[in-house]
């Protein structure tokens, strides 16, 4: 290894810990070597955040603001089930999701893009897609 390698590798760790304690940053990094890999596990509910010194119910993707990165191979297929655990009774249409996929291209699969209502129908509480 080369110095400057691991000076870069030095630095990513440091910014890799910045960013975990600042945004609950909790990666999904595939150790497969076939091309399948499973992120199972995606659970959409409301959680309570404190945003500028005001608690606020927000939705959240396995408990934390930001959804989890998943880093993969290249041409790797990626296969997430997406649980809908958000239940409003006082408003049953605010309970109805959809998850967009910042950062993969959806080629020849128009209902993954996340667009409620548009481009695929949302996931019902208490429903997986």
């Amino acid at each position: 290894r080369s110095i400057k390698t691991e000076l870069s590798r030095q630095k990513d760790a440091v910014q890799f810990k910045l960013l975990k304690s600042r945004l609950n940053y909790n990666p999904i990094i595939s150790r497969q070597k076939d091309k399948t890999e499973t992120c199972s596990g995606f659970f959409l509910h409301w959680s309570l955040f404190t945003l500028r010194q005001f608690p606020q119910l927000l939705f959240s993707v396995n408990g934390g603001r930001i959804g989890p990165t998943i880093i993969a191979k290249y041409n790797q297929l990626i296969v997430a089930d997406v649980y809908n655990l958000i239940n409003d009774k006082e408003n049953p249409d605010n309970s109805n999701v959809s998850m967009h996929w910042h950062g993969m291209h959806q080629f020849n699969t128009p209902w993954m893009d996340g667009v409620g209502m548009i481009t695929q129908l949302p996931t019902k509480p208490r429903d997986a897609f």
